[in-house]
């Protein structure tokens, strides 16, 4: 298979997969962003409805013709955590967090097309912290999702797959200013995923801040990180591990002061580009297993 190196590898948005809960009702708080269609009550293509007494809880009711996201604000009156918003969520929709607040759960997103993001001064914090192995704060399943502003504080004892964040093989993912920090393993995980990271971070991780790998097959090009302006500090291993076939295009980024190697190239291609390096204990780089060949380091 003919490797591809230095150019952003496009992310493969795949035709999205099959869709949960059309035509019904929403008992979260959510809006719809074009105030008109509240006056459409009598349109015989869309039927919407507000109901609520005072301060009571909206249900907005949205069918089958109605194609205008709609928003989830966690928490409300009617919707206190992340999952019940996600639960309700289809394509499109928007999950909305309060900058300053701290959510103890474990997300996992396994609707296609959703943003979760903080809204206010700041950033929201996802923490999970449990006992049970193979259990991230936040896991991604789906496809074209954004996740923005959003922090993640994670500890769960595994062998294997032990991540913050993690994205599993065949989803795809982006993440603006988002931090993370796992003490029990690394930050980013990406499993045969493609993901692109802008202005993120991974800091004081038990292991790595980052790791890309290919997919199960192992082919070149299987897995795909396009990294810009990010920081990778102070993990107790390597700042990012890249192995197995997977795609690296980092550029403008800060890794410095990993236990390790800045960045560890092992069988994988892709482009390193106008980074700074700084203490990290192995030094910067290091390629092997064709990594050597097709990483172009700049």
């Amino acid at each position: 298979m003919t490797r591809t190196t230095g150019a952003a590898v496009r992310l493969n948005y795949r035709s999205t997969r099959g869709r949960r809960g059309v035509g019904r009702s929403t008992r979260c708080e959510a809006s719809r962003g074009d105030t008109k269609r509240r006056s459409d009550a009598h349109s015989a293509r869309r039927r919407d409805a507000i109901v609520g007494v005072g301060l009571a809880s909206v249900i907005a009711v949205r069918d089958e013709a109605s194609a205008t996201p709609m928003v989830f604000r966690v928490p409300s009156s009617e919707c206190q955590t992340i999952a019940h918003a996600l639960s309700m969520a289809r394509d499109g929709d928007v999950v909305q967090l309060a900058a300053g607040e701290t959510y103890e759960e474990r997300v996992v997103v396994d609707v296609d097309g959703v943003t979760i993001e903080a809204v206010g001064e700041g950033r929201a914090l996802v923490r999970h912290v449990t006992t049970r192995p193979y259990e991230s704060a936040i896991e991604i399943r789906g496809l074209k999702v954004i996740v923005r502003g959003i922090d993640a504080e994670h500890s769960s004892k595994s062998v294997a797959n032990n991540y913050g964040i993690f994205v599993v093989e065949g989803a795809n993912a982006t993440f603006e200013k988002c931090d993370v920090r796992s003490s029990t393993g690394s930050g980013f995980g990406v499993e045969g995923a493609q993901v692109e990271l802008v202005e993120c971070s991974a800091r004081g991780c038990a292991t790595h801040g980052f790791v890309g790998l290919g997919d199960s097959s192992g082919l070149p090009g299987t897995g795909v990180a396009n990294i810009s302006r990010c920081s990778f500090e102070d993990n107790a291993q390597d700042g990012l591990l890249i192995r197995g076939g997977a795609v690296i295009n980092m550029s403008k980024s800060r890794v410095i002061g990993n236990g390790r190697y800045g960045v560890e190239l092992i069988d994988c291609e892709g482009e390193l580009s106008g980074n700074d390096f700084a203490r990290n204990a192995k030094g910067a780089t290091i390629a092997t297993n064709g990594a050597e060949r097709f990483v172009k380091i700049s």
